[in-house]
């Protein structure tokens, strides 16, 4: 009786405190994704033509009609397309994909054909479809040139980038109505239709502050939503600035030399780089821009330059 009276005793408060660890348990498995550790993946562009070193292959392109069009926007080599797919195993090796949704593309036919050659590869070997949002923002612009190279102008463009593979021609911009949105989903089925880009596909930039602009609000938008990023990009000032904005790093020449040469030309496609955001903490870079696969791969594979 004794024992029976000390458990009705007892048992008020053992229901408060099952209260208690059922709300703490409850808090902590619904909490904010603002206090879960984010991820965002920054994959550059594979091999494009103008890196090629066949002259032939350069002077074939010039004659198609989409380099008249438009002569920055180019593709893949088949080279690149092969160095991707090689990347995209070793970067399942890195990541949890399945804590992955989406790619967030560039515009750019390069990027695009990046973007859906890793969702293809993503799905064949998890089976998990990554859609592809196309982000405006993230294109690469021929400011950023006149931004990063010294003395930049129409006539020593042919010296400084990229080669004299160009001709000349400066673009304040190098979306053209083919990157357009409404026939980008024509060509590429991985597309997410519904996504509305930050950054418009008419937009024209007023100068390099405006790029500058639409760069950093598309990433401060996309890293908004909380989950974990995969970007398919460009080199060089699109990537110095998206690793400046996340790392909230003070700026100086010197990290600008070190991040566009670890970024940029020919030697740096289909690099990888990591960042990291803990719980109220600023973005760290922990896998800094690198390339996944050994450069002789293309030789070992047998794969050429050809578009």
């Amino acid at each position: 009786m004794l024992q029976r009276n000390h458990f009705k005793q007892l048992n008020p408060i053992f229901l408060l405190l099952c209260l208690v660890m059922t709300a703490f348990v409850s808090l902590t498995c619904s909490a904010s994704p603002q206090q879960v550790s984010q991820e965002l993946v920054y994959v550059r562009h594979g091999h494009r033509i103008s890196y090629s070193q066949n002259k032939k292959i350069k002077e074939n392109y010039r004659k198609t009609t989409r380099h008249k069009e438009n002569p920055f926007d180019e593709p893949l080599t088949q080279k690149g397309k092969e160095e991707i797919k090689q990347t995209v195993i070793k970067l399942l090796e890195k990541i949890d994909i399945n804590k992955y949704d989406y790619i967030y593309s560039s515009p750019m036919t390069r990027c695009l054909d990046t973007s859906q050659i890793i969702s293809n590869e993503i799905y064949k070997i998890t089976g998990r479809k990554l859609k592809i949002r196309v982000e405006y923002g993230l294109a690469e612009s021929s400011i950023y040139y006149r931004l990063f190279i010294p003395n930049f102008s129409k006539e020593n463009l042919t010296i400084n980038y990229p080669g004299e593979y160009y001709d000349g021609a400066i673009f304040d911009s190098v979306i053209d109505k083919k990157l357009y949105f409404e026939n980008i989903i024509k060509r590429y089925k991985d597309i997410d239709k519904n996504y509305i880009s930050y950054t418009t596909d008419n937009k024209i930039h007023k100068d390099a502050d405006d790029v500058v602009r639409s760069l950093v609000g598309t990433i401060k938008r996309i890293t908004g939503e909380n989950g974990n990023i995969l970007i398919s990009g460009h080199g060089a000032g699109p990537y110095l600035h998206t690793h400046l904005y996340l790392t909230q790093e003070k700026y100086s020449p010197v990290k600008q030399i070190k991040l566009s040469i670890s970024s940029s030309g020919s030697k740096t496609t289909s690099f990888v780089s990591i960042f990291r955001k803990k719980p109220k903490q600023d973005w760290e870079n922990i896998f800094p821009p690198k390339r996944l696969i050994e450069s002789s791969v293309s030789e070992k594979l047998k794969i050429n330059e050809n578009f």
